[in-house]
């Protein structure tokens, strides 16, 4: 007796099933996954699948037959995977990747990082802890790394565990359900280590920014309504999405208690005490990206100056200017600091009016 295991990863997208469905078939075919008890019944499936009567030979045998197939199904009807791949050198083990692009394997990946950052394998070895021996046999494809090496490899280079593995999973953040598909929105912990189980606005420095499911709905509409979904029909698939998703089925033991929105108060408390003139009251704060609003600001002796890394995650919004016309204030703030900023429709010609530290 032995048991089939799939580690198939599916997408929205129908072929998808279509690969699994076929894998299932061809496996239910030419393999009986219970026990076999009667002799006849060993002779009578080995005959199904080539007419063998050796159980030994017969069964890897079997295995090469399946494997066979498995790769001229995929080549006969193009089945998307990545390039037509079968991501594993085992017939008995197919890895389906539904997104585009090329797939890269462990070793392959592991080198070209290290290549990359131009390192040798002995440096490698030394900053993960391992042998240069283990590296070696990591890039030829002999064994990956254990999990811990894994996580001293993914601080390393900067990239999610998943990447390192080459994308198996489709990782999607937990609190919104936006798909992680650049390391680049992945959120980071405390120590600056990627958490790939939220992105950048809805978890940030070990803080889960949101403690209101409609909070997020608010701002997730604005940005998901589009010719095809009203703000109507944003709002429902929200409101059915979420609760299905770790953080808030899980939020009573994931909270801080109010900690964090205790924070955000007191920020909103400092920015309206600011009184900046022509600016309206700040109401609220939401998650921020860096890269997103990193303005390059003139300062008075002719240089331009960027104030935020791309990397990190702020507190912050966008305020109507009270006197009318088409300029905009922008608030961001962080546990270092106050910005208030001003710019067009279109983030151009911004104005620094205020860099406070707190």
């Amino acid at each position: 007796m032995f048991k089939m295991k799939y580690m198939i990863f599916l997408s929205n997208d129908i072929i998808s099933y279509v690969k699994f469905v076929c894998n299932i078939l061809f496996n239910k075919i030419f393999l009986y996954r219970n026990s076999l008890r009667r002799k006849d019944d060993i002779d009578e499936t080995w005959t199904i699948c080539g007419g063998f009567r050796n159980y030994r030979t017969n069964f890897y045998t079997s295995i090469m037959v399946i494997g066979i197939i498995k790769l001229l199904i995929a080549n006969i009807f193009r089945l998307p995977l990545r390039n037509n791949k079968l991501l594993s050198h085992h017939p008995l083990f197919c890895y389906y990747i539904p997104n585009g692009g090329d797939v890269m394997e462990t070793r392959e990946i592991i080198l070209e990082l290290r290549t990359q950052k131009g390192l040798s394998q002995e440096e490698l070895a030394e900053k993960v802890m391992v042998t240069r021996q283990a590296v070696s046999r990591w890039e030829n494809g002999e064994t990956i790394p254990n999990t811990e090496t894994l996580k001293l490899l993914s601080k390393e280079f900067d990239v999610s565990i998943n990447t390192l593995l080459g994308a198996p999973r489709q990782l999607i953040c937990q609190c919104c359900g936006m798909p992680l598909q650049d390391d680049a929105i992945i959120s980071r912990d405390s120590d600056g280590s990627l958490n790939e189980d939220y992105c950048k606005w809805c978890y940030a420095d070990g803080n889960y920014t949101y403690s209101d499911m409609d909070d997020l709905i608010d701002v997730c509409a604005k940005n998901m309504v589009n010719e095809n979904f009203t703000e109507e029909q944003v709002r429902a698939y929200m409101k059915e999405m979420l609760p299905k998703l770790d953080y808030w089925k899980r939020y009573d033991e994931l909270s801080d208690n109010g900690q964090f929105e205790e924070f955000k108060k007191q920020l909103i408390t400092e920015i309206n005490e600011l009184h900046i003139e022509g600016m309206p009251k700040v109401e609220k704060l939401n998650a921020i990206v860096g890269r997103d609003i990193n303005l390059e600001y003139p300062l008075p002796n002719g240089m331009r100056v960027k104030f935020l890394d791309n990397q990190k995650t702020y507190l912050g919004n966008q305020l109507e200017c009270e006197f009318g016309g088409e300029r905009y204030f922008g608030v961001l703030a962080s546990m270092d600091f106050v910005m208030v900023c001003t710019y067009d429709a279109d983030l151009t010609n911004p104005e620094l009016i205020l860099y406070k530290k707190r």
